[in-house]
């Protein structure tokens, strides 16, 4: 089955978010499709995280 993933999901998963678990065993075995803006996309939700200081530059670099 195809899952259109957003980039909250990405975040999520990648920032080991409490939901992170769930959003694995959910998506496991099936394909995860999103948009070709979805780097972009990451890296717009990441900056602006580290503007409303809920990361550190460091933090952002790592996810």
């Amino acid at each position: 089955m195809k899952i259109v993933a957003d980039t909250n999901i990405f975040i999520a998963v990648a920032l080991n978010e409490p939901e992170k678990d769930m959003i694995i065993r959910l998506t496991e075995g099936h394909d995860l499709v999103a948009p070709e803006a979805l780097p972009f996309e990451i890296g717009n939700a990441l900056t602006a995280m580290m503007k409303r200081n809920a990361l550190e530059a460091d933090e952002v670099i790592i996810a």
